[in-house]
């Protein structure tokens, strides 16, 4: 496995940017967050899901496989979204969606569920798409500015 020196400068980051990179990281992971609760906020894709015959037959065999693993990990998915709803800070925000807090939480649980399946996804593209583009037009802006001042000292 590559270390983690060597992805990183795979995706064009110096050791000097590593805050920067941290920054622009987190920032491309939280608005993939903030863009998936809006889908599922707008669409509950799971939800949906799970009234079918698709997606009982699909959520009897996660249980078969999983076996006491997938209800705990239901039950944990749903007392953590709801443990966050209930955080004073946050209480306010269904109202301001237009929400019960109950479809709030269940948005979040939802939101939940589908971002951490689907993490190594989103940790690619964040990673290769939004930091190698921030970074090679930093750098880019960076060799124009050079270029800018040896031209300016030269005249």
């Amino acid at each position: 496995m590559e270390s983690a020196k060597k992805q990183l400068e795979r995706f064009g980051v110096k050791p000097k940017d590593l805050p920067e990179a941290f920054v622009v990281f987190n920032v491309g992971l939280w608005t993939v967050y903030g863009g998936l609760f809006a889908v599922c906020t707008r669409t509950r894709p799971l939800r949906r899901l799970a009234v079918t015959r698709t997606g009982r037959t699909i959520r009897s065999q996660f249980h078969r496989w999983f076996g006491e693993r997938y209800p705990r990990f239901e039950a944990s998915i749903l007392s953590g979204a709801e443990r966050f709803g209930n955080w004073k800070i946050v209480r306010p925000i269904p109202r301001w969606l237009g929400q019960s807090p109950q479809a709030f939480t269940l948005n979040l649980a939802e939101t939940a569920a589908i971002y951490n399946v689907t993490f190594p996804f989103w940790v690619y593209l964040v990673g290769m798409v939004g930091l190698k583009e921030f970074y090679k037009r930093k750098y880019s802006l960076e060799n124009l500015k050079e270029k800018e001042i040896t031209i300016d000292e030269e005249t």
